[in-house]
Protein backbone atom coordinates (compact mmCIF):
# COMPACT_ATOMS: atom_id res chain seq x y z
CA UNK A 1 0.00 0.00 0.00
CA UNK A 2 1.33 3.42 -0.89
CA UNK A 3 1.86 6.34 1.42
CA UNK A 4 -1.05 8.15 -0.19
CA UNK A 5 -3.34 5.21 0.62
CA UNK A 6 -2.24 5.19 4.26
CA UNK A 7 -2.83 8.95 4.54
CA UNK A 8 -6.33 8.60 3.06
CA UNK A 9 -7.16 5.75 5.48
CA UNK A 10 -5.93 7.85 8.43
CA UNK A 11 -8.01 10.84 7.29
CA UNK A 12 -11.10 8.64 6.81
CA UNK A 13 -10.59 7.04 10.25
CA UNK A 14 -10.22 10.44 11.89
CA UNK A 15 -13.32 11.72 10.09
CA UNK A 16 -15.32 8.65 11.14
CA UNK A 17 -14.16 9.04 14.75
CA UNK A 18 -15.24 12.70 14.77
CA UNK A 19 -18.60 11.76 13.26
CA UNK A 20 -19.22 9.08 15.92
CA UNK A 21 -18.22 11.45 18.74
CA UNK A 22 -20.53 14.16 17.34
CA UNK A 23 -23.43 11.69 17.14
CA UNK A 24 -22.82 10.49 20.70
CA UNK A 25 -22.74 14.09 21.94
CA UNK A 26 -25.99 14.83 20.11
CA UNK A 27 -27.62 11.73 21.60
CA UNK A 28 -26.60 12.78 25.12
CA UNK A 29 -28.08 16.23 24.48
CA UNK A 30 -31.37 14.70 23.22
CA UNK A 31 -31.70 12.54 26.36
CA UNK A 32 -31.01 15.54 28.61
CA UNK A 33 -33.68 17.57 26.81
CA UNK A 34 -36.13 14.67 27.01
CA UNK A 35 -35.57 14.47 30.79
CA UNK A 36 -36.20 18.22 31.08
CA UNK A 37 -39.43 17.90 29.08
CA UNK A 38 -40.62 14.96 31.24
CA UNK A 39 -39.89 16.96 34.40
CA UNK A 40 -41.58 20.10 33.06
CA UNK A 41 -44.81 18.35 32.10
CA UNK A 42 -44.68 16.14 35.19
CA UNK A 43 -44.38 12.84 33.34
CA UNK A 44 -42.23 11.19 35.99
CA UNK A 45 -43.07 7.53 36.41
CA UNK A 46 -43.91 7.81 40.10
CA UNK A 47 -47.02 6.79 42.01
CA UNK A 48 -49.34 9.64 43.01
CA UNK A 49 -50.03 9.85 46.76
CA UNK A 50 -53.72 9.68 47.69
CA UNK A 51 -55.17 11.46 50.68
CA UNK A 52 -56.26 9.09 53.43
CA UNK A 53 -59.19 9.54 55.76
CA UNK A 54 -58.28 10.46 59.28
CA UNK A 55 -58.52 7.62 61.73
CA UNK A 56 -56.72 4.32 61.55
CA UNK A 57 -58.55 1.99 59.23
CA UNK A 58 -57.38 -1.55 59.86
CA UNK A 59 -57.55 -4.92 58.12
CA UNK A 60 -60.44 -5.97 60.37
CA UNK A 61 -62.42 -2.88 59.27
CA UNK A 62 -61.82 -3.99 55.67
CA UNK A 63 -62.98 -7.53 56.38
CA UNK A 64 -59.55 -9.03 55.68
CA UNK A 65 -58.01 -11.88 57.67
CA UNK A 66 -56.81 -10.73 61.13
CA UNK A 67 -53.47 -12.51 60.56
CA UNK A 68 -52.50 -9.56 58.31
CA UNK A 69 -52.30 -7.38 61.41
CA UNK A 70 -49.17 -9.30 62.43
CA UNK A 71 -47.20 -8.34 59.30
CA UNK A 72 -44.84 -5.36 59.78
CA UNK A 73 -45.36 -4.01 56.26
CA UNK A 74 -47.36 -5.17 53.24
CA UNK A 75 -49.35 -3.78 50.34
CA UNK A 76 -52.86 -4.24 49.00
CA UNK A 77 -53.22 -3.75 45.25
CA UNK A 78 -56.72 -2.59 44.24
CA UNK A 79 -57.60 -3.64 40.67
CA UNK A 80 -60.78 -3.61 38.60
CA UNK A 81 -61.70 -5.81 35.65
CA UNK A 82 -63.04 -2.71 33.85
CA UNK A 83 -59.59 -1.09 33.74
CA UNK A 84 -57.03 -1.95 31.04
CA UNK A 85 -54.12 -0.73 33.21
CA UNK A 86 -55.38 -2.96 36.04
CA UNK A 87 -55.32 -5.95 33.70
CA UNK A 88 -51.76 -5.19 32.61
CA UNK A 89 -50.68 -4.93 36.26
CA UNK A 90 -52.36 -8.28 37.01
CA UNK A 91 -50.52 -9.86 34.07
CA UNK A 92 -47.22 -8.48 35.42
CA UNK A 93 -47.74 -10.76 38.46
CA UNK A 94 -48.43 -13.85 36.33
CA UNK A 95 -45.28 -15.56 37.64
CA UNK A 96 -46.23 -14.93 41.27
CA UNK A 97 -46.08 -12.17 43.82
CA UNK A 98 -44.15 -11.75 47.08
CA UNK A 99 -45.96 -12.91 50.23
CA UNK A 100 -46.41 -9.31 51.38
CA UNK A 101 -48.60 -8.51 48.38
CA UNK A 102 -52.38 -9.05 48.44
CA UNK A 103 -54.88 -8.21 45.72
CA UNK A 104 -58.32 -6.64 46.16
CA UNK A 105 -60.22 -7.22 42.94
CA UNK A 106 -63.45 -5.48 42.05
CA UNK A 107 -64.98 -7.46 39.22
CA UNK A 108 -68.02 -9.08 37.73
CA UNK A 109 -68.20 -12.78 36.73
CA UNK A 110 -66.74 -12.19 33.25
CA UNK A 111 -63.80 -10.12 34.49
CA UNK A 112 -63.13 -12.57 37.29
CA UNK A 113 -62.01 -15.25 34.82
CA UNK A 114 -59.41 -13.03 33.20
CA UNK A 115 -57.97 -11.67 36.45
CA UNK A 116 -58.01 -15.15 38.02
CA UNK A 117 -55.97 -16.51 35.13
CA UNK A 118 -53.42 -13.71 35.45
CA UNK A 119 -53.07 -14.08 39.22
CA UNK A 120 -53.46 -17.85 39.52
CA UNK A 121 -50.16 -18.30 41.39
CA UNK A 122 -51.31 -15.92 44.16
CA UNK A 123 -54.90 -17.22 44.48
CA UNK A 124 -54.67 -17.49 48.28
CA UNK A 125 -53.96 -13.74 48.53
CA UNK A 126 -56.84 -12.55 46.38
CA UNK A 127 -59.92 -10.97 47.92
CA UNK A 128 -62.92 -10.47 45.64
CA UNK A 129 -64.66 -7.14 46.30
CA UNK A 130 -67.82 -7.63 44.21
CA UNK A 131 -69.68 -4.64 45.62
CA UNK A 132 -66.71 -2.31 46.10
CA UNK A 133 -67.28 -2.28 49.87
CA UNK A 134 -63.61 -2.92 50.79
CA UNK A 135 -62.45 -0.06 48.57
CA UNK A 136 -65.14 2.20 50.03
CA UNK A 137 -64.12 1.46 53.64
CA UNK A 138 -60.46 1.97 52.73
CA UNK A 139 -61.32 5.31 51.10
CA UNK A 140 -60.12 4.16 47.68
CA UNK A 141 -62.14 5.43 44.74
CA UNK A 142 -59.57 4.96 41.99
CA UNK A 143 -58.05 1.88 40.41
CA UNK A 144 -55.37 0.81 40.07
CA UNK A 145 -54.12 1.85 43.47
CA UNK A 146 -51.80 0.52 46.15
CA UNK A 147 -52.37 0.77 49.90
CA UNK A 148 -49.50 0.19 52.32
CA UNK A 149 -50.34 -1.48 55.64
CA UNK A 150 -48.20 -1.62 58.76
CA UNK A 151 -49.32 -4.18 61.35
CA UNK A 152 -52.76 -4.13 59.78
CA UNK A 153 -53.28 -0.35 59.76
CA UNK A 154 -53.41 1.69 56.56
CA UNK A 155 -50.49 4.11 56.46
CA UNK A 156 -50.25 5.25 52.82
CA UNK A 157 -52.16 5.01 49.56
CA UNK A 158 -51.08 5.67 45.98
CA UNK A 159 -52.69 5.84 42.56
CA UNK A 160 -50.48 3.92 40.14
CA UNK A 161 -50.38 3.81 36.36
CA UNK A 162 -47.92 1.01 35.61
CA UNK A 163 -46.63 -2.29 36.94
CA UNK A 164 -43.26 -0.57 37.40
CA UNK A 165 -44.81 1.79 39.93
CA UNK A 166 -46.42 -1.12 41.79
CA UNK A 167 -43.14 -3.05 41.96
CA UNK A 168 -41.44 0.04 43.43
CA UNK A 169 -43.97 0.02 46.31
CA UNK A 170 -43.47 -3.63 47.33
CA UNK A 171 -41.88 -3.65 50.80
CA UNK A 172 -38.25 -4.69 50.96
CA UNK A 173 -37.67 -7.04 53.85
CA UNK A 174 -34.19 -8.04 54.95
CA UNK A 175 -33.36 -11.24 56.87
CA UNK A 176 -33.37 -10.88 60.68
CA UNK A 177 -29.60 -11.59 60.91
CA UNK A 178 -28.85 -8.56 58.75
CA UNK A 179 -31.32 -6.37 60.64
CA UNK A 180 -29.78 -7.25 64.01
CA UNK A 181 -26.15 -7.00 62.88
CA UNK A 182 -23.47 -9.43 64.06
CA UNK A 183 -21.68 -7.17 66.52
CA UNK A 184 -19.01 -6.07 64.05
CA UNK A 185 -21.37 -4.23 61.75
CA UNK A 186 -24.20 -1.79 62.49
CA UNK A 187 -27.75 -3.07 62.14
CA UNK A 188 -29.64 -2.20 58.95
CA UNK A 189 -33.31 -1.20 58.94
CA UNK A 190 -35.83 -2.58 56.48
CA UNK A 191 -37.38 0.00 54.22
CA UNK A 192 -39.99 0.63 51.57
CA UNK A 193 -38.74 2.36 48.42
Amino acid sequence: MSTLGLVLIAIAGTGLTLLVLTCCGALVEVFQQLEQVRTTIKLDDKPIPLELRSGGTSVTDLGLPPVLAEIPEMILIFLSSKCVTCKSIAHAFRGGAPERVWFILETDADGRKELSAALSTTESRIVWDKTGQIAKVAGIDITPSVVTLSYGAIVRAYAVSSAHQVFALIPTVLPAAILQGNGDEPAIAASTP
